[in-house]
């Protein structure tokens, strides 16, 4: 997780803005570790769980047929299979000091 927002914030720095958009599903918690990762390389996350109507209707479909064989897909679970839009920015302040490799 470390080395990845360390990359990000690095892909990002040498114009000192831009964006990374990123696609993934909680999975126990471990998207918030990584946006704390984010921070810690000096990013700012924001989260959306809203961002495609036709990805919140499927979403929707998949939630009403839950345990079923409806829709093709019994074994949905919102925590391993719903993808969540994080939005990750350098923050204002970020170094290039703030840049280097993560430990982890």
């Amino acid at each position: 997780h470390g080395a990845l927002a360390a990359c990000t914030a690095q892909l990002l720095h040498p114009r000192g803005r831009g964006r990374a958009l990123m696609l993934n599903p909680s999975r126990g918690g471990t998207l918030n570790k990584f946006m704390g990762y984010l921070q810690d390389a000096g990013l700012e996350g924001d989260l959306q769980t809203e961002y495609s109507a036709e990805v919140s209707t499927c979403h929707s479909r998949l939630l009403a047929a839950q345990g079923t064989s409806k829709e093709g897909w019994s074994a949905y679970e919102v925590d391993t299979c719903y993808p969540l839009l994080l939005d990750a920015q350098l923050l204002p302040s970020t170094s290039s000091a703030s840049l280097s490799s993560p430990s982890s």
